[in-house]
C-alpha cells in the first residue's frame, strides 16, 4: 500500500490523466446507453405502414395501406418498380401521391383488380412488385423519415381457393331484383303451404299483390333467418 502511495506521489501527473480516461469512457458509456434506451422507445412506439393484398370476393382483390404500430405516421407516399398495374381497370385504379396521416390501426385500400384470374394468363404486364412506402414517425425530438420496402407477389394469389359466403343482405337483393321483374305483372299469394304465383288481371289484384308480395316478403326472410341460426 505504501509503495503504491508512494508511486502516486512521483506520479502525480500521470494519476491524473488516468482518471480523467476512465470518467471519459464512464460518459461515453452513459451516453450510448441513453441513446440506446431512446431507440428502444421510438422502435416500440414508432408506425409500422404495412403494404399488401387481399382477396374481397371471387375476382376481386383489393390492394391496402395500413398503419400497424403505435403511433401516427405522416406524409405517407408509395413508390414501386414495375409501376403498379390493374388489367381489370387502368383507368379507375389510381393509388394516391401522399396521405397526410395515417393513425394506429387506420387504413387506406382500393380496388385492384376486379377478374384476378386474368393475370394467370400470359401477358406483358408483371405480377411482382417491389413497394416502398416512405412516411415520417415522432421521434420525441421531431420527425424522423422511415422507410419499409414490401414485395407484392400475385402467384401465391392466384392458386388459392374460396369460400363464397352469402348473407341475408344478398336474399334481400334477390327479392329486390324478383320485384322489379314481377311485380307489374304476377301476384305473389302466400297460403299455409308456402306460396304462389298467378296472373295479375286487375287493379284491384294489382293492389293485392302488393300486400301479397309483402306477406312473401316476411315469408322468405324468415326462413332465411332459421337457416342462419
Amino acid at each position: 500500500m505504501k509503495n503504491t502511495l508512494d508511486w502516486l506521489a512521483l506520479n502525480s501527473g500521470l494519476a491524473e490523466w488516468l482518471l480523467l480516461v476512465v470518467a471519459l469512457l464512464t460518459a461515453i458509456f452513459a451516453v450510448v446507453q441513453l441513446w440506446d434506451s431512446r431507440e428502444l422507445r421510438f422502435q416500440q412506439a414508432r408506425p409500422y405502414v404495412a403494404v399488401g393484398l387481399r382477396r374481397v370476393d371471387h375476382g376481386i382483390v383489393e390492394l391496402y395501406v395500413r398503419n400497424l404500430g403505435q403511433s401516427a405516421a405522416h406524409n405517407v407516399r408509395l413508390s414501386s418498380e414495375p409501376k403498379l398495374q390493374s388489367l381489370s381497370d387502368s383507368d379507375a385504379f389510381m393509388v394516391f401521391d401522399v396521405l397526410p396521416t395515417l393513425v394506429p390501426g387506420d387504413e387506406w385500400s382500393t380496388i385492384w383488380e376486379v377478374k384476378a384470374f386474368e393475370r394467370a394468363r400470359p401477358g406483358d404486364f408483371s405480377n411482382r412488385y417491389e413497394v416502398e412506402v416512405s412516411y415520417e414517425g415522432d421521434s420525441g425530438r421531431g420527425r424522423r423519415s422511415l422507410l419499409d420496402v414490401y414485395i407484392l407477389d400475385w402467384e401465391p394469389h392466384l392458386k388459392t381457393t374460396y369460400i363464397e359466403n352469402r348473407t341475408i343482405h344478398d336474399v334481400a337483393k334477390a327479392l329486390s331484383s324478383i320485384e322489379s321483374h314481377l311485380r307489374p305483372r304476377r301476384v305473389f299469394q302466400v297460403g299455409s303451404k308456402g306460396f304462389s304465383v298467378v296472373p295479375n288481371e286487375t287493379n284491384a289484384q294489382e293492389k293485392s299483390g302488393g300486400r301479397s308480395w309483402a306477406a312473401m316478403r316476411t315469408f322468405v326472410l324468415r326462413l332465411a333467418g332459421r337457416g342462419n341460426r
